[in-house]
């Protein structure tokens, strides 16, 4: 009777150290969940065109399939352990349904930690981490446009989408990510629950995240157009139609003294 017993215990014992082992694998792959972060900036780099988005979408097309592959594999560990309980009663299923919930919240959580992280990169590439200032990100050339307008290239208007849309496509990315019960449980009760990327998405801390990297161009953009002020006392170099002034230039005939100290003049403002 005893060794039955102890071949009975040994057996349950093996069956609750699974448990515990595919618990902890869980976690582990819920940390690297929320430490693949979706975006990728290189602090020594300025972009230059759309190479930034073109970075920052390779890199979201990677991480997708990273962060999926990690998802399937908490999956295949929680389809291992319910092979235990398959056969099992009501009582037993509903908990195993509470236990595809509780794990989902966890998954959950990994991901809005991911998406938190994600932002706070893109927060601190443009803003700084509050102590320094941050590194140049983008190269932005002074353009004078055929209608004689001084502009940007790319324009503030452009900065300001490429990261309010890289802000956005972060959630997006996650919006291939089932929920748990969705997949492990037979209960009609998950058909209800919101999808991991709607609720992170309206997330308060996540919204506040958007709204402030939001609020950080329309802040670089003043500084810009600030700048581009400096370039007013310099308009009479585009502003003027040339060739009526040249024209106008030769009737009036002037000295060789008034001649060369135009030209002196014109050779102060261009520099």
């Amino acid at each position: 009777f005893m060794t039955e017993c102890r071949g009975h215990a040994s057996k349950v014992q093996s069956i609750v150290d699974s448990y515990k082992h595919a618990n902890r694998s869980i976690q582990a792959l819920c940390k690297k969940i929320s430490e693949s972060l979706l975006v990728s900036i290189d602090s020594k780099r300025i972009y230059e065109n759309n190479e930034f988005e073109v970075e920052q979408q390779k890199h979201r097309t990677t991480m997708q399939s990273k962060l999926v592959q990690l998802h399937e594999e908490i999956i295949t560990i929680m389809r291992s352990t319910y092979e235990v309980f398959k056969n099992d009663g009501t009582d037993v299923q509903l908990h195993w349904y509470r236990y595809t919930e509780k794990t989902d919240k966890m998954v959950e959580e990994a991901f809005r930690l991911n998406i938190k992280r994600s932002l706070q990169e893109l927060s601190r590439a443009i803003h700084g981490d509050g102590k320094t200032a941050p590194n140049p990100l983008f190269k932005v050339k002074v353009v004078l446009h055929e209608k004689d307008k001084v502009d940007f290239s790319p324009t503030t208007n452009k900065l300001a989408d490429i990261m309010n849309v890289c802000a956005k496509d972060l959630t997006l990315c996650i919006s291939v990510i089932p929920r748990l019960p969705e997949i492990l449980s037979k209960r009609r009760g998950h058909k209800d629950m919101m999808p991991i990327y709607s609720v992170i998405a309206n997330d308060e801390e996540t919204k506040k995240l958007k709204a402030q990297i939001k609020q950080c161009m329309v802040t670089n953009a003043g500084h810009l157009v600030s700048y581009l002020h400096t370039w007013d006392n310099c308009r009479e170099l585009w502003d003027i139609n040339k060739d009526a002034f040249i024209r106008r230039y030769e009737r009036a005939k002037p000295l060789m003294s008034k001649f060369d100290a135009d030209i002196s003049r014109y050779s102060e403002v261009a520099n």
